[in-house]
């Protein structure tokens, strides 16, 4: 009889601990709406070519900040130069880290251009995103 109680208060004790964990979920979304200091020269970064069409960015920057949103919350990140090398450009805020990795551009215009790149995007140094994305970009 004692075993049997042990048995049950052990997976009840097990169950309720496990039940307990709180494990958050990390959503990049996609966004329409960028704010007015934003705009103009910098890269805009789609999901696909179909986001691309319909204007629904994964990623916004001005070369100097970086535009995401997380779980339908803004996060604005500044360029980290410190990080940053030729192939990799670093944007920093509080526990983020957004990495954009361009491949080559393919000239567009005088002073517009599309390419691939690969972002990943860091919560206290781990990966919690990356893919390969479209963009283009310009002055």
């Amino acid at each position: 009889m004692k075993a049997v109680l042990a048995i049950i208060l052990f997976f009840t004790l097990g169950l309720s601990n496990k039940q307990s964990i709180h494990t958050s979920i990390f959503k990049l979304n996609t966004f329409t709406k960028v704010p007015d200091d934003l705009m103009g020269c910098g890269d805009d970064y789609y999901l696909s070519k179909r986001d691309e069409k319909q204007d629904k960015l994964i990623c916004r920057t001005n070369y100097f900040e970086a535009l995401i949103h997380v779980n339908n919350k803004v996060i604005l990140l500044k360029y980290n130069d410190k990080a940053s090398d030729e192939a990799n450009h670093v944007f920093t805020a509080g526990a983020y880290d957004l990495v954009i990795r361009n491949d080559a551009l393919k000239q567009e215009g005088d002073e517009d251009y599309t390419m691939t790149a690969i972002i990943t995007v860091n919560f206290h140094s781990k990966i919690v995103w990356t893919n390969r994305v479209v963009g283009g970009g310009g002055c």
